[in-house]
């Protein structure tokens, strides 16, 4: 006896009886939808065309979402060149067509997440990798901190601005030690501003004392604690935190301290240092908009020049200090006074009778 299967068409068998009833030709093809896009197209953005594909997507109207992504996906990435030069402040930044399409299906993933869904469930669409950095090497990882930068500052940024404020004062009004915490109580309003926050940067962190930390850390376990049970045992109550700064700057001011306490006051002799996870920024966005090749060349040498300082490797340690040989190119050459040449140096424009404001 031959047991024929329904989902097996001429001798290919398919992962869906909707994709079987394509192949027989028992459903209409998907022309409607591309050309739907296609005129849409004229007249309508990017990120709107993304969110008609959703809308397309999630209404399971498609037979075959991969024939209509592979005819319309450009009309999706129309935006993608620009957005990305600015991010990168690389104005003549050039991506390939992969890259453009890794963009797009990485937005649509995040707006099928409002919805609960994924690409995923789409077994037919091709998914993007999450961790994708582009062309820059400063992209955090999208699948950690896959945050849509402009909506958060649309929503929160009056919002931010006071929680900050709020959290400096708090923080600073009071002598920072072991056991301090945040004094805000459950059920007010500063407490309800933290619980909605979605992300929150602290910026120059090696600076501050690991107490300030800790004390945010136990007070946003206690905080988070109605919203979220375990909250007690996670980290900031489970609230993303991005710590931002550079080691080789400068440490926390302990008055009178030594160099072991400096060392032990900063975030990374902390017990929250455990649970972080460093990544690296390894490209100087800065230069990108400097437009001269040979002052772009002199700058990044000197910032090269000065990070190997930060690095320890240049100069000679002797009991805690350092000599260092300043390289000619370096020093500003004068000849006559000394505050002028500096002034002269460092606003040219001055030198002029006129010059833009």
């Amino acid at each position: 006896m031959t047991i024929c299967s329904i989902k097996v068409v001429n001798g290919v068998q398919h992962l869906s009886y909707r994709d079987a009833c394509y192949a027989r030709g028992l459903l209409a093809d998907d022309r409607e939808y591309i050309d739907a896009t296609n005129e849409a197209s004229e007249w309508s953005s990017a990120s709107s065309m993304r969110r008609l594909f959703v809308t397309m997507l999630t209404s399971n109207a498609i037979s075959q979402p991969e024939n209509v992504w592979n005819v319309v996906w450009h009309h999706l990435t129309e935006d993608v060149k620009y957005t990305q030069r600015r991010l990168l402040f690389d104005s003549g930044l050039v991506l390939n067509d992969d890259e453009k399409k890794t963009y797009a299906l990485i937005e649509l993933e995040k707006m099928l997440k409002v919805l609960n869904k994924s690409l995923v469930n789409f077994p037919s669409m091709p998914i993007p990798d999450l961790s994708y950095q582009f062309v820059s090497g400063n992209r955090l990882l999208y699948k950690e901190l896959s945050y849509d930068r402009d909506e958060l500052k649309r929503e929160h940024d009056s919002l931010a601005k006071l929680l900050f404020g709020k959290l400096c004062q708090l923080l600073f009004v009071q002598k920072i030690n072991e056991d301090s915490t945040c004094n805000i109580a459950q059920g007010s309003d500063l407490a309800e501003l933290i619980i909605k926050c979605k992300l929150i940067i602290w910026d120059e962190a090696p600076m501050m004392h690991k107490h300030c930390f800790e004390a945010l850390d136990r007070t946003m376990r206690d905080l988070m604690r109605f919203e979220n049970v375990l909250s007690g045992s996670l980290t900031f109550g489970g609230k993303t935190i991005v710590l931002g700064g550079d080691f080789r700057q400068i440490l926390p001011v302990i008055p009178k301290g030594s160099r072991q306490d400096i060392v032990g006051a900063n975030i990374n002799s902390s017990y929250l240092w455990n649970s972080c996870k460093v990544r690296r920024l390894t490209k100087n966005l800065r230069l990108q908009s400097v437009g001269d090749v040979d002052c772009r060349a002199g700058i990044e040498n000197f910032a090269n020049w000065i990070a190997t300082i930060g690095d320890g490797e240049i100069g000679v340690e002797d009991d805690g200090h350092t000599s260092i040989d300043i390289p000619k190119e370096n020093l500003l050459q004068i000849s006559g006074d000394p505050i002028e040449a500096i002034v002269n140096s460092t606003f040219p424009m001055f030198l002029t009778d006129s010059f833009d404001m």
